[in-house]
């Protein structure tokens, strides 16, 4: 069974490592995977997409430079509740200086979109998502290993939301395939997929007995998008 080659509490783990080079490779892993759920909670409070890609690598670098494998202890909980307060706490600090108080009253208005969420509401959704491409990214890759990229590319939009009966029965007229055919093959790739995501999502975990929550929170998040 293929594993996810970066995970999160994995990877801080490695971030222990007593190499210096292959810490600074899981710490910069870490931060390259969830950076889209960080720029997500920053989007909310910035008013343009270049100061929010500034204050985004800045917490990045700040996070770097405090080493995140000492601050991070998988025995605390959900590295996705510590992720999410470690941004918060950040962006807080940063709007209490005075300086950057007198840089974002100088920036551009909130857009529509950022201002009808929330910080921690986009930062979930984002989260949800990283979580179910990367679910996605394996399951594309088991798919070229077993020669069938093809067959993966036609069904890929059916393995996260609802197929109806005629949806396989066009789909197999493209594949010179019977419509049971296409449906059994959806049903074993969705099946593989929440492997997928059930794995990713355990890695972020420190007690298994939290599994079934932290899953009924992505589906959640994943409804409401």
């Amino acid at each position: 069974m293929s594993q996810f080659e970066t995970t999160r509490w994995s990877l801080v783990y490695a971030a222990r490592s007593d190499d210096p080079a292959a810490a600074a490779d899981a710490l910069a892993g870490l931060c390259g995977i969830y950076r889209p759920a960080v720029m997500a909670y920053v989007r909310r409070y910035c008013g343009n997409l270049s100061d929010a890609e500034d204050l985004t690598q800045s917490f990045f670098e700040r996070l770097l430079a405090k080493r995140i494998d000492l601050v991070a202890d998988p025995n605390r909980g959900r590295f996705r509740q510590f992720l999410r307060a470690a941004i918060g706490n950040f962006v807080r600090n940063h709007f209490d200086s005075v300086s950057a108080q007198r840089h974002w009253e100088n920036s551009d208005a909130l857009d529509a979109q950022a201002s009808s969420e929330s910080p921690e509401a986009a930062f979930e959704l984002a989260w949800a998502l990283t979580v179910l491409e990367r679910a996605l990214a394996m399951l594309a890759q088991e798919a070229s290993m077993a020669g069938k990229s093809g067959l993966f590319a036609e069904v890929r939009e059916f393995l996260l939301d609802p197929a109806a009966h005629l949806d396989f029965v066009a789909l197999g007229a493209r594949l010179q395939l019977r419509p049971n055919t296409v449906a059994v093959n959806v049903h074993r790739l969705k099946a593989r997929m929440r492997e997928l995501v059930r794995a990713a999502v355990a890695d972020t975990l420190s007690d298994p007995n939290e599994l079934p929550s932290e899953l009924r929170e992505l589906r959640r998040v994943k409804a409401n998008r």
